[in-house]
């Protein structure tokens, strides 16, 4: 769950340093609305941090929610919104390995952000 939520953190506060110590080296970013992966830990820091800035300099607010996929809490992810926070767009989710963040993907497709049970918790 601290992945989780220092993700949802660093979305929130459009500040990469939340979770940035929390990369693996070769951590994999992939989006289903980019065509290809962004693989390593600095490629995807640059990535975030002019992500990042664009948002910022739209002044487009990015919400980040904590979810989980089932009922059980067991699969926590982030539903992510962009502009109000009921403007949903988004789901994301995580894999780790040796207490380190190795993969997210960013779902707009499948799963549906509307499959994960809001939380309505927005990390800061």
């Amino acid at each position: 769950m601290k992945f989780i939520t220092e993700l949802a953190k660093t979305y929130n506060n459009l500040d990469i340093r939340y979770v940035e110590n929390l990369l693996k080296a070769n951590v994999i970013y992939e989006s289903q609305n980019v065509l290809t992966p962004i693989e390593g830990k600095e490629n995807l820091i640059d990535y975030l941090q002019n992500k990042f800035k664009i948002i910022k300099d739209t002044d487009n607010l990015v919400f980040a929610e904590i979810g989980y996929l089932d009922t059980g809490k067991s699969k926590p992810c982030i539903i992510l919104s962009q502009g109000n926070k009921e403007n949903k767009g988004a789901l994301i989710l995580i894999k780790t390995k040796d207490n380190l963040i190795t993969r997210i993907d960013i779902c707009t497709v499948a799963p549906h952000w509307s499959s994960a049970i809001r939380t309505n918790e927005y990390p800061t």
